[in-house]
């Protein structure tokens, strides 16, 4: 992550580029912040969610409804810095554009998809998993977290055996499928289970997909 005073940031982005950032409202791959309150854990939530999506960016100063406030100060950079590299696990090299509009700062910080499953701090001070969906910050459910650290592991080499062909059958049958379901339907035990969905991701036959209420597994298209 550079290190650098904000004092010495130098607002000479366009500022139609960020006016027309702003137009596109919040949505997966952008957030909007009034202003970073004294806790830092709760941005680094922000920041795994986006992490753990195909990454994004947080408009620092900007409130909910597209108005620009303008920045407050300096603290807020650090404390986005903080929680980046103190409270996301592993430590996330996050990047900054510092724009001035009218006289009003506001941050670009910039997010990166990350290779690796990225925890935050919950608000009960437990390392848990968080993905974005839509405008909002999702906690992974636990086994779906393990799937996805399974599935980014850069020492797994996938496989495809009977456990994969079995899991793949019923996934075939049953269409849109919860782990739960696929747990009741197949005699596995949940970590074989877990570890042959895993495998299928990485071979691209399956996908996980969040629909705003569960976490399901469903056959991958591939269209050529």
């Amino acid at each position: 992550m550079d290190s650098c005073d904000f004092k010495n940031f130098r607002a000479i982005h366009r500022k139609d580029f960020l006016l027309e950032l702003i137009e596109e409202g919040e949505h997966e791959h952008q957030d909007f912040k009034f202003a970073i309150t004294t806790d830092s854990k709760k941005i680094s939530r922000s920041i795994a969610a986006f992490a753990n999506n195909d990454g994004g960016r947080l408009l620092i100063g900007v409130k909910d409804n597209g108005s620009i406030a303008g920045m407050k100060g300096d603290e807020e950079y650090y404390m986005i810095d903080y929680a980046a590299s103190t409270y996301c696990k592993p430590a996330q090299d996050v990047s900054y554009k510092l724009y001035n509009i009218g006289g009003k700062f506001v941050l670009l910080v910039d997010i990166r998809k990350s290779d690796k499953l990225v925890y935050a701090i919950d608000e009960s001070g437990k390392w848990k998993a968080y993905y974005r969906y839509r405008d909002e910050n999702i906690q992974m459910p636990g086994s779906i977290a393990e799937i996805v650290k399974l599935q980014k592991s850069s020492k797994r080499t996938a496989t495809y055996a009977d456990n994969e062909a079995l899991v793949l059958e019923h996934i075939v049958k049953l269409g849109r499928v919860t782990i739960d379901s696929l747990y009741a339907e197949i005699k596995l035990s949940r970590k074989s289970l877990k570890e042959a969905i895993a495998n299928l991701v990485i071979l691209n036959v399956v996908k996980l997909e969040y629909d705003g209420e569960n976490w399901c597994i469903l056959q991958e298209h591939n269209d050529k």
